[in-house]
């Protein structure tokens, strides 16, 4: 998990309220450019320099040594403490720990000054950069606390920005102690004050967050949908580590997709990106990633070394939880590995090198660590072995509690052994009489078995067969039926209207022939789509697809839409008659509601495979609908039944002027 580079980016966003517009930083140098040793030429700097920190480290620690140095001329403690914080986040990111724990410190102070109230913007300042270090250094529950107190400061104050940015961070530590739900909760909190700023780096950060969510809960259709909203934001805004951020989630996502090769491309990406800025905050997290995947691979000696790598990052940090982590996960790849004995042998050189260098307390501990290792595994000859080392490193003590434990493990390797020298003799007695018995038996079990299994495989071939022919039968006779209720009815109202035409005057003749037309061409369109379902086709996929995008081509080209179709999987499926049928018309469906009622100036289709399952997701951007208050009519009923047919699930996610996303899910099998 990836969360640390946003939350400084959300830091920066509450405590400076900073645009990450290029004519927001070109108005700040044109006030630094001045070099007056005034407050707005401070203000100035502690803006620019949040941009820079995610830029150019160097750049931006320049620029906050400057404004320390003006502030020197005219005390102001609002504009040090924006300093001091952005030196704290600076500092804890470059892995120099003792300047930021200094500044943090220097922070604190100021902010218990009785002169300044609890609401002030200096204990804002200060709650806020604390929870973000006690973040890096994997302390969620602390940083939480400190996140809560900025975040009802900011309530308190009416300062919506300060609020959302608290908001994201609050998520995050949610996020941190996988409390997917409360770390949702607080996202769209965010995500809401961010739109109604237009604050376009609050909202990448959001969509970010959201998709880790997702990605964490392997819904990984919907991580990618909300990680490219926030790479699209990321890239105008030129956030360079936003976009290694990125980069990190987009490799989780294809390592649950098993997509090793391009998770590893995006993970050695960000890894670059954030070595380069020397954002050592994040490498950590690159590494273990790397690590982590490279031991789903099966590959443990480049597993380790990444882990290793990690570790070695973590501790130049501080960050205790990464490093017990890191630990974790190398302690398992040796135990699920070929690799224990090389492991056993490295304990071994280090309990000689600590004899040689006179540790005998360290020895001492070393000896009692093999010894219950060797217990646990059960080779109680090594463990015995170990044990009477350790006992006689330390017989001028009376240690009551390794001499019972001595004992035990005697006991327990003398009953061991005996009892698995009566386990042989007991085996050697029967296993001339078992053996013939064994043979018969399995000879017997063998046929039977054979045939059984042969008659199992022809009734499931048989019983396949016959079921699949009734399904299409079924389909049918349903097509049948949508033939004669749908294009029936079509005919007669045609039909209808003719005579109509006939007894009316010339001036509704031209409404009423107008009006079967339009039914003419819809019952066109039903009949070319009954006889397509009916046509017999080895791969329904390929027909599907292309009859899905020249429908929605036509439609939304004589509106004037602009869509997106993506099924490129869509036409190496072997789709079932009944699945080609329900897929497609859920589709048409859901097009033609979002065209006709919606107002949308775009409509996006995705299909895709995820884990046997086809997902199809359909969103525009249009007036949206309240799903509690509007009648349902034949045509979302219809699309719920369907998908039931499917064996499948049917969303559809709606809000007044919020668009509306319609998604269907089903197992392929």
């Amino acid at each position: 998990m990836s969360i640390k580079s946003s939350f400084f980016g959300i830091c920066c966003l509450v405590c400076f309220s900073v645009s990450a517009q290029q004519s927001k930083i070109d108005s700040l140098e044109i006030v630094i450019a001045k070099n007056n040793s005034d407050l707005e030429t401070v203000n100035a700097i502690n803006l620019i320099a949040v941009e820079w920190i995610r830029k150019d480290v160097n750049k931006a620690k320049t620029y906050l040594w400057r404004a320390k140095t003006i502030i020197k001329t005219f005390p102001n403690d609002e504009a040090l403490s924006s300093t001091y914080s952005n030196l704290v986040s600076l500092y804890k990111n470059t892995a120099q720990l003792d300047s930021s724990e200094f500044y943090l410190n220097r922070l604190r102070v100021l902010s218990e000054n009785p002169k300044y109230r609890v609401n002030s913007k200096i204990q804002a300042n200060y709650a806020s950069t604390a929870g973000l270090y006690y973040k890096k250094s994997g302390k969620y529950k602390e940083a939480l606390v400190f996140f809560k107190r900025s975040y009802d400061v900011a309530i308190a104050k009416g300062d919506l920005l300060s609020a959302s940015g608290q908001a994201i961070n609050i998520g995050n530590c949610y996020l941190g102690m996988s409390d997917y739900n409360e770390g949702l909760k607080y996202y769209i909190i965010a995500l809401n004050g961010f739109e109604k700023l237009d604050n376009k780096a609050g909202q990448s950060f959001c969509f970010n967050n959201i998709s880790e969510c997702y990605t964490e809960l392997k819904r990984y259709s919907e991580a990618l949908v909300y990680l490219n909203k926030s790479i699209k934001l990321k890239k105008e805004l030129g956030d360079k580590r936003g976009l290694a951020n990125a980069e990190q989630n987009l490799g989780n996502v294809y390592k649950g997709l098993k997509e090793y090769d391009k998770a590893l491309a995006h993970y050695n990406t960000a890894l670059t990106i954030n070595t380069e800025m020397e954002v050592f905050t994040e490498v950590t997290d690159n590494y273990f990633a790397i690590g982590q995947l490279y031991a789903e691979m099966g590959r443990s000696q480049e597993a380790i070394s990444n882990l290793e790598k990690s570790k070695a990052v973590a501790i130049k940090i501080d960050d205790s939880v990464q490093i017990i982590s890191a630990e974790l996960e190398i302690l398992a790849i040796k135990k699920s590995s070929e690799q224990q004995i090389v492991s056993e042998n490295d304990a071994i050189l280090n309990l000689k090198s600590l004899q040689e260098a006179g540790r005998k307390n360290q020895e001492a501990a070393g000896y009692k660590n093999m010894a219950e290792y060797y217990t646990n595994r059960k080779q109680y000859d090594k463990a015995l072995e170990y044990t009477n080392l350790y006992h006689a490193l330390t017989d001028s003590i009376k240690n009551y509690a390794i001499q019972a434990q001595f004992k035990s493990i005697e006991e327990q390797y003398n009953k061991t052994n005996n009892e698995k020298q009566i386990e042989l003799l007991q085996k050697d007695k029967l296993l001339i009489d078992e053996k013939l018995k064994q043979q018969r038996f399995l000879v017997i079990l063998s046929g039977v078995i054979f045939l059984f299994t042969g008659i199992g495989i022809w009734m499931f071939i048989n019983r396949n067969k016959l079921r699949q022919k009734m399904k299409e039968v079924e389909l049918r006779n349903q097509i049948a039926a949508d033939l004669h209720d749908e294009v029936g009815s079509s005919l007669s109202s045609i039909f209808m209207l003719s005579k109509m035409a006939a007894n009316t005057t010339p001036k509704n003749q031209q409404t009423i022939l107008s009006k079967v037309s339009d039914n003419a061409h819809e019952t066109m369109d039903k009949m070319n789509d009954i006889v397509w379902m009916l046509k017999p086709s080895e791969n329904y996929g390929i027909g599907l697809k292309e009859r899905m995008e020249r429908f929605m081509h036509d439609l939304c080209t004589i509106r004037n839409i602009y869509y997106s179709f993506q099924a490129n999987e869509l036409g190496n499926l072997r789709l079932t008659p009944t699945q080609s049928k329900n897929v497609y018309l859920i589709f048409k469906e859901a097009v033609n509601n979002a065209i006709k009622y919606s107002n949308t100036k775009s409509l996006d289709v995705t299909i895709e495979i995820t884990n046997k399952k086809l997902n199809m997701v359909i969103c525009d951007e249009g007036s949206g609908f309240d799903l509690k208050t509007i009648e349902k009519g034949n045509g979302l009923n219809n699309m719920t039944s369907r998908a039931i047919e499917l064996q499948g699930k049917l969303l559809i996610d709606t809000s007044p002027h919020m668009g509306t996303r319609v998604a269907l899910s089903f197992p392929m099998g």
